[in-house]
């Protein structure tokens, strides 16, 4: 994988763009573990100072891929006369947005659009590879974490301890951890065979510590799925959209929603 791109490089790659434009630009990405949500990375200096709130608006756009939106009295806007946000995907998934506009008017947004084909794209892939990167480092601070618990010195007797510990290390875009073992448990019977997955500690944002604990979730469709889990040791979700909430029954399929889980990591 190619270093992530620098800060400076997707400057440079919306300069030039917006000066194509003969306009101000602002590049925002897609937060990659809270579905919808949208944050500045850079604008231009001459970028109307609505660049901040203009997260909030995005999210509402209703994007089609490689579709620019034009901006008009639509997209709620009042600062922003003329222009056009731009969507940025790889491999159909939209990763960000870019918005070209100025206070003023005048954009030639067809003759625009068609020159910085091609600087859309690289801004596209570079967008793309700094994803890949945070999410590489997600997985890697999880396992960080999880060997460090198992090599603690300190007893921790409950699942829900474990995630507290897990929750303390995490960045502020994870929305949520959970601890499930399988079950029946019978000392008498070790080599039962699994029944169900029962959440034994569990934290999201919206809900806090505890929720769900003690709910049980059947197994019984998935144990291909569990069994190639436990030979790869983990498997990611890089985008749970709603091809992939079909994998699952109905009961998990709420609890990912009510969570927004955007992406998921599964460790045995």
């Amino acid at each position: 994988m190619p270093p992530a791109p620098a800060p400076d490089v997707l400057q440079i790659l919306v300069d030039a763009i917006a000066k194509k434009a003969g306009a101000g630009a602002a590049l925002f990405e897609t937060d990659i573990f809270a579905e919808g949500s949208f944050s500045l990375l850079y604008a231009t200096a001459d970028f109307p100072r609505a660049a901040t709130a203009l997260a909030q608006r995005l999210k509402d756009i209703p994007f089609t891929l490689n579709q620019p939106v034009p901006i008009n009295e639509l997209t709620g806007i009042p600062s922003l006369k003329s222009g056009l946000i731009i969507p940025l995907s790889a491999e159909s998934t939209l990763r960000g947005a870019l918005v070209v506009a100025n206070q003023w008017g005048g954009i030639n947004d067809s003759a625009f659009y068609a020159e910085a084909t091609s600087d859309l794209a690289l801004l596209s892939m570079a967008l793309e590879n700094r994803f890949l990167h945070q999410l590489r480092n997600f997985k890697n601070g999880v396992a960080q974490t999880v060997l460090k618990i198992a090599g603690s010195k300190e007893a921790l007797p409950t699942a829900q301890e474990v995630v507290e510990v897990l929750r303390n290390s995490f960045s502020p875009q994870i929305s949520g951890c959970a601890i499930l073992r399988y079950g029946p448990l019978d000392e008498a019977r070790p080599d039962a065979p699994r029944e169900y997955l029962e959440i034994r500690g569990a934290w999201t944002q919206k809900r806090g510590s505890g929720g769900g604990i003690g709910i049980r979730l059947g197994i019984e469709s998935y144990h291909k799925r569990l069994e190639l889990l436990e030979k790869r040791k983990y498997y990611v979700f890089q985008e749970i959209n709603e091809q992939v909430l079909q994998i699952f029954d109905p009961l998990v399929r709420g609890l990912l929603r009510d969570a927004y889980v955007r992406s998921m990591v599964i460790i045995p």
